[in-house]
């Protein structure tokens, strides 16, 4: 009896996933260019490499706090250590940058006709931590 209720609430459960993963694919399929210009406004300011590197040659300048402030060697090397990463990340971006649009229609498709909604909360979650690895 507990199995059969167990079986019951699992199937609909699937079945719930799979078809609210075909209504939001079928939505942000309509709805791309939209879904890419709101995911820029949110994020874009702060993926931009300008607005890090300017935060980090702040922090290696003397005008930083002075709590914030470590000595000039170490500051020098982990300062480059940034800047020599934000480089690699503008890199990284501006290379996918014209595969957003393709990485974006497989993340959809993959929720309407494969996954479901758990499935493109999985992309999504990825993707915000790839996005955020600098």
């Amino acid at each position: 009896s507990k199995k059969k209720h167990y079986a019951r609430h699992l199937i609909v459960a699937l079945l719930l996933d799979v078809l609210l993963g075909m209504i939001i694919g079928h939505i942000a399929a309509q709805y791309c260019d939209e879904i890419k210009a709101l995911v820029y406004r949110i994020f874009g300011y702060w993926l931009q490499s300008k607005v890090m590197l300017e935060r980090v040659s702040w922090i290696m300048s003397r005008h930083a706090p002075m709590g914030f402030k470590l000595n000039e060697r170490w500051d020098t090397i982990l300062g480059t250590m940034f800047i020599l990463v934000v480089d690699a990340w503008q890199g990284l971006t501006v290379a996918l940058s014209p595969y957003a649009e393709v990485i974006m229609s497989l993340c959809i498709n993959c929720a309407m006709y494969g996954g479901g909604v758990s499935v493109l909360i999985a992309f999504v979650y990825d993707g915000l931590l790839i996005l955020t690895l600098h």
